[in-house]
């Protein structure tokens, strides 16, 4: 019996989510449709358990889950891109393998509404937060609007969506820029360049959760090189969308060098703390932003480092 060509393609990539990833599982193979669908798993060869894990899924449901071979670690954007031109669905929903959907009609509702808007080229919902290695952090949602639609302003102005609420349409994207392969993460630029071929729409419910752990990559070690190649990102971003929305992203970049400058005084690291605050004040001036009452309170602090403690 031939298998049908399903109208959404299911995109897992997993790296070391040995226990994570049988709840992912779980709730994309529960969903309640009235179309075909396939799951593509991109492992980027996991050194735990991931890998039996996934085999084992793949032989309960071999019509349904396609496992994409791979002999060595591509890294976390080739293994992205290799999952992205896998999948053969019209529309894509994206999961990472520590992530899951909370809600059994999220592909439903998500295609239902894709199918209706032909000029929306992704939509995204709700989702919850929720601090893996804090108990004492309270579990959140990630955006708090009600507003039916984004624009590419609003998403450059702003991290708010989740990697597992997305659903876009397949062939919109027919090549990913070279220099996503530099940068620390996929979604974020992915989003925007999205978002710049077409309208994006948001519904307020949510149907996932994200998770904050140490093992997810924003959460690992080395956070100074991370969030300089993030400011690098937006730097690359910037020029792609040909210096439209140079000013949200000239902000973006202060806010990381903000964030670099909390972090290195965390380390008692003053003298970096200081250029990185520069740094992020420089970005500001830049594009006609003065600095606040807040800034200039941690400029006092990282001159005078014993006045106190420099908060970001």
């Amino acid at each position: 019996m031939a298998i049908p060509t399903p109208l959404v393609s299911v995109m897992v990539v997993t790296y070391n989510h040995e226990q994570y990833v049988e709840q992912t599982l779980n709730q994309i193979i529960s969903q309640r449709v009235n179309f075909p669908f396939e799951i593509v798993v991109a492992d980027d060869c996991s050194t735990d358990r991931t890998p039996a894990i996934l085999a084992r899924y793949q032989q309960l449901q071999p019509d349904l889950i396609r496992l994409l071979p791979n002999t060595h670690n591509l890294g976390v954007s080739h293994n992205f891109e290799r999952a992205m031109y896998s999948c053969h669905g019209s529309y894509v929903a994206i999961v990472e393998g520590d992530d899951y959907w909370t809600s059994l009609e999220k592909l439903q509702r998500q295609a239902d509404f894709l199918q209706a808007h032909a000029d929306f080229s992704m939509c995204f919902h709700n989702a919850e937060v929720v601090y893996e290695d804090d108990p004492t952090r309270a579990m959140h949602l990630m955006n708090q609007s009600e507003k039916t639609e984004y624009s590419l302003d609003d998403i450059t102005s702003g991290w708010f969506i989740a990697t597992a609420s997305v659903m876009y349409r397949n062939g919109v994207l027919h090549s990913l820029p070279t220099w996503i392969h530099e940068s620390v993460v996929v979604d974020l630029p992915l989003f925007s360049l999205l978002a710049s071929k077409g309208r994006v729409g948001y519904l307020p419910q949510p149907m996932s959760v994200y998770r904050v752990h140490s093992g997810g990559v924003t959460r690992a070690g080395k956070q100074e090189q991370f969030l300089l190649r993030l400011g690098q990102m937006c730097q690359y971003l910037d020029v792609e969308l040909q210096h439209r929305y140079h000013r949200n992203l000239t902000l973006k970049q202060s806010e990381n060098y903000s964030i670099l400058a909390g972090v290195m005084v965390k380390d008692q690291q003053y003298d970096k703390a200081r250029e990185y605050f520069m740094q992020s004040l420089r970005h500001k001036f830049s594009v006609g932003q003065w600095p606040n009452v807040r800034d200039l309170k941690t400029l006092i602090v990282l001159s005078f480092p014993g006045l106190g403690t420099a908060t970001n």
